[in-house]
């Protein structure tokens, strides 16, 4: 029995937007750049591409990895982590695929920490996640565009008594 999603932020609409604003920035750079030849300065053209690449390329290589089986939960957020962290259905307490407000509860989308609690969301898009609580006190919640796959797999997690 097996859950597998991947999410890439640059399909997500907001992905889309930051993208499509970063492209229009560095054209703009470099026409204001080309339209001034007499100010040009190599590293000034240097440092304004690496300013507008870096932030492109994070969103273009951010994706979302989430794996359920019946011994345990993986998840990674590339590139901000690239390490798989794995969590054992045991180390669980409870769980609830919910409706969040990334915006209001997180601030935003991505790799996201509440503040002043022990609560870390991942997403990329939308506003439906599976809500992991864990005995350490701790709060995961991942976001999910396959919420009816992901609730059809934790009845047949919960019909097995393992989550």
């Amino acid at each position: 029995m097996l859950f597998k999603e991947e999410q890439y932020f640059r399909n997500s609409k907001v992905g889309k937007i930051c993208l499509i604003v970063l492209v229009f920035l560095f054209l703009g750079v470099i026409i204001f750049d080309f339209l001034n030849q007499s100010s040009i300065n190599g590293s000034l053209v240097i440092a304004e591409i690496t300013t507008t690449l870096i932030p492109f390329l994070l969103i273009w290589t951010s994706k979302l990895t989430t794996r359920l089986d019946d011994e345990k939960i993986k998840y990674r957020f590339t590139p901000y982590n690239w390490r798989i962290h794995e969590i054992k259905w045991s180390q669980v307490t409870s769980y609830q695929i919910r409706k969040y407000s990334p915006l209001k509860e997180f601030g935003g989308f991505g790799y996201r920490k509440k503040l002043f609690a022990k609560t870390v969301c991942l997403n990329i898009s939308g506003n439906i996640g599976l809500e992991l609580k864990l005995k350490n006190g701790r709060t995961l919640l991942i976001g999910t565009q396959r919420k009816d796959k992901l609730q059809s797999f934790l009845m047949r997690l919960k019909e097995k008594n393992i989550g």
